[in-house]
């Protein structure tokens, strides 16, 4: 049985050699440079059930603002908009409890929508200047998984990540993983959508799922050396270790005996 073990190596070694041509990303990539001026851009996130909200309201008149950003109105301190910015999570419902305003539904709206929302809603009511809005998602993360170098979940500071920058934040793929064949895996509205992606062709760089969401899941699947990998060589690589600790069982008893 262990005569196999040079059979299978070269078999594997082969396998590797011709899978190797599809290891460099974006191979095509002048061919679609026009293509990446005209549709690539950043996606805006959109809100869903569950997120949580990091809101700042701006504006040339800080104290005016101040009760929207939870601070105290009658302090005589300065008012600092870049500390203790305050988080809303959007509920079951998908709305936030803004202050003064009450609920307003944010679930399925953009950011830029959102921010606007929040605009309209507080001026001119209990504004005299149109203030700025900024939100950002306090707690996007994504997870990768499968044939990485370190798999897991990964907070995203600024809500902003695109495919290639998840996988190098995993530490790229392993030689093992398959390439061409990328799964993305997204939960939206209750519902599961999967999409794949080719690394190897640069058009990925265009594609509508470029940039993730908060809550994507990566998934990288084995190629066919891995697979035929566990299916050869861990049946002999098994049955080695049954026979070497066999040996050592019977060496510690002949031993013993000849003590």
């Amino acid at each position: 049985m262990l005569k196999v073990y040079p059979i299978a190596l070269i078999v594997l070694f082969l396998t590797a050699c011709a899978e190797s041509k599809k290891v460099p990303y974006l191979q095509n990539i002048d061919s679609v440079m026009s293509a990446m001026e005209k549709t690539a851009q950043v996606s805006d996130p959109i809100f869903v059930t569950g997120d949580i909200l990091a809101i700042t309201v701006t504006s040339p008149m800080p104290k005016a603002v101040a009760v929207f950003n939870n601070q105290n109105i009658n302090s005589d301190e300065p008012v600092n908009t870049e500390t203790q910015i305050p988080t809303y999570l959007v509920d079951s419902r998908g709305e936030i409890n803004f202050p003064l305003v009450g609920k307003l539904r944010v679930a399925g709206l953009s950011r830029s929508a959102a921010e606007q929302l929040i605009v309209e809603s507080i001026y001119p009511k209990y504004l005299t200047e149109p203030p700025s809005v900024s939100i950002r998602i306090h707690n996007f993360k994504i997870s990768v998984l499968g044939e990485v170098k370190n798999p897991g979940i990964y907070e995203i500071p600024n809500d902003r990540v695109s495919i290639l920058e998840a996988i190098a934040m995993a530490g790229d793929l392993t030689i093992t993983g398959r390439r061409d064949n990328i799964l993305l895996i997204r939960q939206y509205d209750g519902k599961e959508t999967v999409s794949r992606f080719d690394l190897n062709d640069a058009r990925l760089l265009t594609q509508p799922d470029y940039y993730l969401r908060q809550n994507d899941i990566v998934y990288v699947e084995p190629n066919k050396s891995k697979s035929r990998t566990s299916r050869v060589i861990s049946p002999i690589a098994s049955i080695s270790v049954s026979i070497v600790s066999l040996l050592v069982t019977l060496a510690n008893l002949i031993v013993n005996i000849v003590r």
